[in-house]
């Protein structure tokens, strides 16, 4: 009996080493992936390598070409998924108008949901020039509820999710642009490398 509890305890013991072995190898090309991905995103919503990120607060930052503000970027979370959170990106131009969305996180059902990733439909692209100026915000919503987005056959919840924060961050948007420059704080670092480790 002895024995066979010092094997089971000998085994556990194993068994740990073993994943923080696996685990120490694993992270950091996991990581790497995350940050190659995620600058791929950086690119489709700008489209341009020549950016810098001039941080605003947590989760908002100055979009600069050649020293000259372009837009925003947003990192939001919207907890009305169909299975959770779904975390997205949102450029939007200084004018207001959206500039690009993409997904960074979400658990929505493959096949259904899952179609708000750039990687299996376009559907995303649509957000793009749209703004409140230009939209009413009662039409920000899926077409079943009287706005003007496309939802998906079987799910209504997962685009409309993303519609609404979209839209929050427009309204989010326009209060962030009366925000005198001088109250910008300045951060070099690039906001897709930054916030990675929040996205896993």
């Amino acid at each position: 009996m002895k024995q066979a509890v010092l094997a089971m305890v000998g085994l556990a013991f194993v068994a740990g080493i073993s994943l923080t072995l696996v685990d120490g190898l694993t992270t950091e090309p996991i990581a790497n992936n995350l940050r190659q991905y995620s600058e791929q995103q950086q690119r489709q919503i700008w489209n341009t390598d020549d950016i810098a990120f001039n941080l605003q607060n947590d989760q908002t930052w100055i979009v600069e070409t050649r020293d000259e503000p372009i837009g925003r970027m947003y990192r939001t979370t919207t907890s009305n998924g169909y299975n959770g959170d779904i975390t997205l990106w949102v450029g939007v131009r200084t004018s207001g108008e959206v500039q690009g969305v993409r997904v960074i996180k979400h658990q929505e059902t493959p096949g259904l949901g899952d179609q708000i990733d750039h990687r299996i439909s376009p559907w995303i692209d649509h957000f793009t020039g749209y703004s409140l100026d230009r939209q009413q915000i009662e039409s920000w919503d899926v077409i079943s509820h009287g706005g003007v987005f496309d939802q998906f056959t079987g799910a209504t919840i997962t685009p409309r999710a993303v519609v609404h924060a979209v839209r929050d961050v427009l309204i989010q948007h326009n209060q962030f642009s009366r925000t005198p420059q001088a109250d910008i704080r300045k951060d070099t670092t690039n906001p897709i490398l930054n916030r990675i480790e929040e996205a896993e």
